[in-house]
């Protein structure tokens, strides 16, 4: 067992006291041109399953990405970091032969769109909203997890819930999504945990980094020809849930 499995395993025992149950690892992203003011869309990705469908998975995924340690999109799509001095090709056929392993996995996920734009104009018209919904990253953060807790509803799922946020410069955003949530009286009865972690100490952090970066891409060209990474990754078309946020055409 490697340490990154055994930090992820120990936090997941600690969030659930050892029991098993529905588990949800999400890995909030935020593309790097989101966080500036003239970005056009903010997205958030997260990917949600048990226990032992992340299990199963981290298994497959270890041996699968050999010889890269830990796995980022961005490094992999620019030939950075790990990825440096392989060719275009080289990492092309990689990738192939990775992203296979989540699409096989038991794991279902969401990504989440806004367009500031849109956002801003209907901020512009109620000022008063601005202390209530926060940034375009807040309101895409909110929206992932209501949308998992309502997916485990819908399917009368007990919703006992570890999320797992990647350690990043959004800290006090994501805490104040987090207490808003604990917040809600429909939320109550949840056993719902969070804490950070890193990539390299949470594997499943690397899966939804690759889904945050595609899904990052997808929905800004949501009506255009998908990439064939998007199709590896949500092969039928049922296994992502993507929602852009803008104004009705």
């Amino acid at each position: 067992m490697t340490h990154a499995n055994y930090a992820i395993e120990e936090i997941l025992k600690i969030a659930l006291s050892d029991k098993d149950g529905t588990i949800l690892v999400l890995r909030l992203y935020m593309d790097e041109s989101g966080t500036h003011d003239n970005s056009d869309i903010t997205t958030v990705a997260a990917y949600f399953g048990r226990p032992s469908a992340w299990i199963d998975w981290d298994k497959k995924w270890c041996q699968q990405k050999h010889p890269i340690k830990v796995f980022h999109a961005v490094d992999c799509q620019n030939l950075h970091g790990e990825f440096k001095g392989w060719s275009g090709e080289k990492r092309d056929e990689y990738v192939k032969n990775l992203l296979p392993v989540l699409a096989h996995a038991n794991l279902g996920g969401h990504v989440i769109g806004v367009r500031n734009a849109d956002l801003n104009e209907c901020l512009s018209l109620y000022p008063e909203a601005l202390k209530i919904v926060g940034s375009s990253y807040e309101i895409c953060l909110q929206l992932a997890i209501q949308k998992i807790l309502f997916d485990l509803d819908r399917l009368s799922i007990a919703s006992r819930i570890a999320v797992i946020h990647e350690i990043n410069d959004f800290k006090d955003a994501v805490l104040s999504c987090v207490d808003w949530l604990k917040a809600d009286p429909q939320n109550h009865e949840r056993n719902l945990s969070f804490v950070f972690a890193t990539k390299d100490e949470a594997t499943p952090l690397q899966a939804a980094d690759i889904l945050a970066y595609e899904g990052n891409k997808r929905i800004r060209n949501i009506r255009g020809p998908e990439r064939r990474a998007w199709r590896a990754l949500n092969p039928g078309g049922d296994r992502i849930g993507l929602h852009l946020f803008d104004k009705p055409a």
